[in-house]
């Protein structure tokens, strides 16, 4: 029970400054005239390996690459979710483009 209550204390201090540091780097983009768009496409990135990495238990993969590659081999619940990212990224080909770029380099 110890244990988790330190996980929990970490986990808002972690998104705490996680967002704190967001507003801070945003403001400081703007101020200098940074392209914000490549900024947050990294760490939108990140977050990618970071959510495959606590659903999956990968390293180094994004969910659309796992989810591309659990569906090729049959999934069914894999395929429907390999779709729904793909919508959401208007993109038919979006999983697979991320499974070749990282299973194939």
């Amino acid at each position: 029970m110890r244990e988790f209550l330190l996980f929990l204390v970490a986990l808002v201090i972690t998104a705490g400054i996680f967002l704190i540091g967001l507003v801070i780097q945003t403001i400081r983009y703007l101020y200098k005239g940074y392209d914000l768009g490549g900024w947050y496409f990294a760490l939108a990135l990140s977050l990618d390996y970071l959510w495959a990495t606590l659903v999956y238990g990968t390293i180094g993969h994004t969910v659309s690459a796992i989810t591309y590659k659990k569906a090729i081999k049959g999934d069914k619940y894999h395929k429907v979710q390999m779709k729904i990212i793909n919508f959401l990224f208007r993109d038919d080909y979006h999983c697979e483009k991320a499974y070749e770029d990282e299973y194939n380099n």
